[in-house]
């Protein structure tokens, strides 16, 4: 692994300030958001929260790894851990197993904040070598409207926009800068895929993008350049392959749903405009990323503005109406869903633009000739801009503080219903929760067989009797409900005479069921469940998931790749070029 070595300089008193007002804008941006000891729930919340609440249960045991729901998902063995990355949602689950549930997830939400500061502002100084524009970046970035409301519910992409700027920084140093860099690009796909796996693929469209226009503008691709390219596509298949193990053995040819195909929503470049220009939190980029949208061309001094500029337009066009999707209706690119998942990326390339402004800070700051004063700006301004900050959070967090007043407090769940509108929790009805039915989520990653019509949400005869706990006896359903351990559902029989049995828990490749701790042979049922003959008597009965040899060799090569990662970065000091 060639690397290039560069010197630590010594991190100035600036830097360290800067980070620590970062701090304290996630910690005041998070109080104002849980101040009132409730959380918001609608949308994805409920999906993610069960995953993170799995997590806990699993950890409580003294198990690290997750594999099928066994306490949340109505216990129905749903492999969304498997398919969907949990990563980043270990936090979480270790917070509440010392706080209460309400606090655990405003302080994972206030880590998450920290990080996306600290991982937007390093990024940035990276690629700018400039502290203004680094910071007036990571600000303008991580609080932009888009992204606060990914902050909501939509907890995966929430969490893979920390890492796009690390994303973008790999690329502009492989194709066009120092490509001895590479291990960045490879480091910040890698993380993303810990988070949301569609954003990778929405992350490689825009890279393939930025390579072709590498290949026009310059005329081709240096060999070194290609081969760095190489070189971070291989660790990156390193750093995530023990989450691609799972999609190998139990997801492709296996009939597994993921999610409902097509595009399901989208939005005219009208909404988008004035959506923005309201500078609510939604589904747009706000009005500063717009004026630099319609008015940023005026200060582009160099054909690199120009490059981010396109690529900010492309991102808009495709999020809307504009970018004829319907002519793509059967093509590998509706798997975006929803087009407005593109402003993640317009608002990436937007904020690089803005944050040119900090250029004409420096130079402003560099005039004076003072070094009380110069001091005293240099610490000012940050502190004016995290102020801004904080205000344009409080804002926003007062105009939707009436919705959130207004919804009703979660009841219990007397009969199995779909939580559709939206409710608070605190700390004592929050266990709740988990009786309800996900507005999202709770069928995704079912085999086809139990998910039955795709178009119907939880309605077949076949997910209601799986989440009801029916285990069907000779032909009849019978409701009985399981006993929970980590990664494992169990049920207690009792026959008068030998019998085929049906269990209510979805099956996968490498599902095993066990019979009085013995490993039984079954097949799958019409509703895509184990079914198995079992003799008359009382009989234990276990459903787990074991994932085969290749998934933990696959886990202990990317574990063994992160750890002569670090080493190497330490050694060369790559991750350091200028703090």
């Amino acid at each position: 692994m060639a690397l290039k070595k560069w010197h630590f300089n010594k991190i100035d008193s600036q830097v360290i300030f800067t980070y620590g007002m970062f701090l304290l804008v996630s910690l005041i941006t998070t109080y104002l958001l849980g101040h009132t000891h409730t959380i918001y729930v609608y949308s994805d919340w409920l999906f993610h929260a069960s995953r993170a609440q799995e997590v806990f249960e699993n950890l409580k045991e003294g198990v690290s790894l997750t594999f099928i729901a066994s306490h949340t998902f109505h216990q129905s063995g749903a492999a969304s851990f498997l398919f969907y990355p949990i990563v980043f949602l270990y936090p979480w689950a270790i917070f509440k197993l010392f706080l209460s549930p309400v606090t655990a997830y405003y302080l994972w939400y206030s880590l998450i904040t920290f990080g996306s500061l600290i991982v937007s502002y390093w990024s940035m100084r990276q690629f700018s070598r400039q502290h203004w524009n680094a910071l007036i970046f990571s600000l303008v970035y991580v609080f932009n409207p888009y992204r606060l409301y990914l902050g909501t519910s939509v907890l995966g992409e929430f969490l893979a926009v920390t890492f796009l700027p690390l994303v973008f920084l790999g690329i502009y140093e492989v194709l066009w800068r120092d490509n001895r860099r590479w291990p960045i690009l490879a480091i910040g796909l890698s993380l993303i895929a810990y988070c949301h796996i569609l954003s990778v693929v929405l992350c490689l469209e825009f890279l393939t993008i930025i390579f072709i226009l590498k290949l026009v503008i310059n005329r081709g691709i240096s060999a070194i350049r290609l081969k760095a390219l190489v070189s971070a596509a291989t660790l990156t298949l390193g750093l995530v392959l023990f989450e691609i193990v799972p999609f190998l053995t139990d997801f492709i040819g296996q009939k597994v749903f993921s999610a409902t195909p097509g595009i399901t929503i989208t939005m005219t470049f009208d909404q988008l405009l004035q959506n923005s220009f309201n500078n609510d939190i939604g589904w747009n980029i706000g009005f500063i990323l717009l004026a630099t949208l319609l008015l940023g061309w005026n200060w582009f001094t160099c054909r690199q503005d120009w490059i981010i500029y396109l690529l900010a337009w492309i991102a808009v066009i495709v999020s809307t109406t504009v970018f004829p999707w319907n002519y793509f209706a059967d093509t590998p690119f509706v798997i975006v869903q929803l087009t407005f998942r593109y402003l993640s990326y317009a608002a990436l390339f937007l904020a690089i633009l803005f944050s040119k402004s900090g250029k004409l800070i420096a130079e402003r700051i560099a005039v004076y000739d003072n070094p009380y004063r110069f001091k005293v700006l240099k610490y000012v301004v940050p502190i004016t801009f995290c102020f801004f900050a904080v205000c344009y959070f409080s804002v926003n967090e007062t105009k939707g503080g009436f919705e959130r007043s207004t919804a009703p407090a979660l009841q219990k769940v007397t009969n199995l219903a779909r939580l559709e509108s939206p409710v608070t929790v605190d700390s004592n009805n929050y266990h709740l929760l988990f009786g309800y039915i996900m507005t999202y989520g709770e069928y995704d990653y079912y085999p086809l067989k139990a998910r039955g019509d795709i178009k119907q949400y939880g309605t077949s005869q076949r997910t209601q009797s799986i989440v009801r706990h029916e285990l069907i006896i000779d032909g009849k359903a019978k409701r009985l409900e399981p006993r929970s351990t980590a990664n494992q559902i169990g049920y207690t029989v009792r026959l008068a005479k030998a019998a085929k049995i049906d269990l209510p828990v979805v099956a996968y490749k490498h599902t095993v069921v066990k019979v009085d701790d013995k490993v039984t042979n079954f097949r799958i049922s019409d509703r895509g469940t184990p079914v198995l003959n079992i003799t008359s008597g009382k009989h234990h009965i276990s459903i787990s998931y074991q994932p085969p040899f290749v998934y933990y060799l696959g886990l202990v090569i990317s574990l063994a790749t992160w750890l002569v990662l670090i080493v190497k970065l330490i050694s060369s000091k790559i991750i350091k070029q200028s703090v």
